[in-house]
């Protein structure tokens, strides 16, 4: 049972981790000016970047960091697209998108270049979209953390040491001997004492 538990209190905080790391991550990520997470809302970047996926993308401070076969988010028609690069001419960039046969109709502009594709979270974009309703916000966030944080209070204050298999403080009572061992005792020393009076 004592292993049992503390499996469980360490499954427990494990998830709290977790939690705490992701919360961390998109706390950075709305707050830093040079990173951004966004969801795919096209098929133009098939297979590399599918529909729901999150994509995070890092700052870009110059045109010399631009290559081809670069994924870069940029600003066109007030729309934030992701494309590959596919040549740089001076300060324009031709992309394409990986699923469509022909290059832009536009050339992208390093001011209007938003970021790089640093990695990707497959289709967290959905559960991301779901957490957004209030359904989704009550089954995903609230009621874990509920779970969780009950659980721990009821660990840490309502069960008392015994029943967590703590120390409680006192000291176990002192061992009696056996009546028949007292006995063979009390014999011995009327024995010792006749001796000792015989001599």
């Amino acid at each position: 049972m004592g292993q049992l538990r503390k499996m469980k209190k360490g499954v427990a905080w494990f998830i709290v981790g977790v939690v705490g790391v992701f919360a961390c991550g998109l706390i950075f990520l709305i707050v830093s000016p040079h990173y951004s997470a966004n969801i795919v809302r096209s098929e133009s970047m098939v297979p590399v970047l599918q529909m729901g996926d999150v994509v995070v993308m890092g700052p870009v401070s110059g045109i010399e960091q631009i290559k081809p076969g670069m994924i870069i988010s940029f600003v066109h028609d007030e729309q934030l697209i992701a494309h590959e690069v596919v040549s740089v001419q001076g300060d324009a960039i031709q992309t394409k998108g990986r699923a469509l046969e022909d290059v832009d109709p536009w050339l992208v502009n390093i001011s209007e270049v938003q970021g790089a594709y640093l990695f990707r979270v497959p289709y967290l974009g959905y559960l991301s979209k779901f957490v957004r309703t209030p359904l989704g916000w009550g089954l995903l966030v609230i009621l874990p953390a509920a779970l969780l944080i009950g659980y721990l209070v009821w660990d840490l204050v309502l069960r008392t040491p015994k029943e967590r298999g703590a120390p409680t403080g006192r000291k176990a009572p002192p061992k009696r001997r056996p009546a028949s061992s007292a006995r063979s005792a009390a014999r011995k020393g009327r024995r010792h004492g006749l001796l000792e009076a015989r001599q």
